[in-house]
């Protein structure tokens, strides 16, 4: 995998080495087109949030010093064999207990700790979703409205939904395959900068014909909710999540709080120079610990902040991601279903060197939250076998995989 990433890597530098420097004419184009998967009614599913929801989470209630010390040792092997050089990693079972722990190297001169803050990335969509379906129930918005309102330069404006800009199902361009952000410094844009260039380019498909990732879709849904709340998505995530909470190692992700960040990227064993993050909006809207995202995770599925009405809605029309295994995208969430350990409700996300993930281990209760800074492993390896480490360890009774957890099977 490592092989032909690195020479599609070198397929890119050759071509940009063969484009003439001199050449002043602005660059535009699609680098690379994401995936494109076909929606229809086979290939979708609704999950059952009454067979989700979980119990509150005491993070202050810890596992013994047995269990805390076979956790450490499971991941120290997992950052072996993995290669990885730093992670950082937060369990917690409701009403069996909490564990924390951070290994290996930051890249800079603070060493790695449980409060060492890393850009969450992109599993934080599922939080800017949450947040809009609570404005949804607070009558700020419908998901049925279209983005004409908000976007009226919009392709296909008077047909896309804000559910669509929910579901990936927009048709709308993501922003970072485009020329235009590629070959520029990634924290120049503002939100208005990154949906402009993604509006330049027709949308041949009717919207909710087909399921594309899109990282635009859900910087537009940060303008929505600053628009209809008039107050900033800053304010917004402070009000809702961060305060509430009491959550003293999370802050919006605007350019001041960047640089809180405090650790660097491997590429293999070199450090990477560029420290710099990017301003991702709510695409990627905090910067946190694994601790504090399985907080802000048991809030939303132990149905504290959302109704169930709701909680269903970020569960309904799941669309087929991935095969092998068999992956459905919601909402800002998606679920890895049918493993021998279980099914997985979450979201992950990465950037660079760096790699992160928040997934809910529906049959056991289990949350677990773990970040890299290397390049070498994808993280949800790590995620499963810690997740299958601490069934052994705490679950007495291990249950059976749920091969009906949706509320609706087509």
């Amino acid at each position: 995998m490592i092989t032909i990433v690195l020479n599609i890597s070198l397929i890119l530098l050759s071509f940009f080495c063969l484009t003439d420097k001199d050449d002043n004419a602005e660059k535009k184009g699609i680098i690379e087109n994401r995936p494109k998967i076909e929606i229809n009614k086979s290939t979708q599913i609704d999950l059952d949030f009454s067979k989700i929801v979980c119990q509150n989470l005491d993070t202050a209630v810890v596992f013994s010093d047995n269990i805390c010390d076979s956790l450490l040792k499971h991941l120290n092997i997992i950052k072996q064999r993995g290669n990885y050089k730093g992670l950082s990693i937060a369990i917690g079972v409701p009403d069996k207990g909490f564990w924390k722990a951070s290994i290996g190297e930051s890249g800079t001169k603070v060493p790695l700790n449980t409060e060492t803050k890393f850009h969450a990335l992109s599993l934080g969509k599922i939080f800017t979703s949450a947040l809009i379906l609570k404005l949804a129930e607070d009558g700020y918005l419908n998901l049925n409205d279209t983005i004409i309102r908000w976007f009226p330069d919009c392709p296909r404006a008077n047909e896309i939904t804000i559910d669509h800009l929910l579901c990936h199902t927009s048709g709308i361009q993501t922003y970072e395959a485009l020329y235009e952000f590629v070959l520029n410094d990634k924290n120049s844009f503002s939100e208005e900068e990154l949906i402009d260039m993604a509006f330049k380019y027709d949308i041949p498909d009717v919207p909710d014909s087909y399921f594309s990732y899109s990282n635009t879709d859900y910087v537009m849904l940060g303008i929505i909710i600053s628009q209809v709340t008039g107050i900033t998505l800053n304010e917004n995530f402070i009000g809702y999540f961060i305060k509430p909470l009491g959550l003293k190692n999370t802050v919006f992700c605007d350019g001041e709080n960047l640089n809180m960040v405090n650790i660097r990227g491997f590429t293999g064993e070199k450090v990477t120079k560029n420290s710099r993050w990017p301003l991702t909006y709510a695409t990627g809207p905090l910067i946190s610990t694994p601790t504090d995202i399985i907080i802000l995770y048991n809030y939303l599925l132990s149905g504290q902040f959302l109704t169930k009405s709701s909680m269903d809605r970020m569960f309904a029309e799941m669309n087929i991601w991935k095969y092998y295994p068999d992956t459905y995208y919601g909402k800002g969430i998606f679920v890895i279903k049918d493993l021998p350990s279980g099914n997985y409700l979450g979201h992950s996300g990465g950037y660079a060197n760096f790699r992160t993930c928040v997934f809910y281990n529906i049959e056991n209760s289990v949350f677990v939250s773990i970040f890299s800074n290397s390049d070498a492993f994808e993280i949800e390896p790590a995620m499963f076998s810690m997740s299958e480490k601490i069934v052994k360890l705490v679950v007495s009774e291990p249950r059976p995989v749920i091969r009906s957890i949706e509320k609706i099977s087509y």
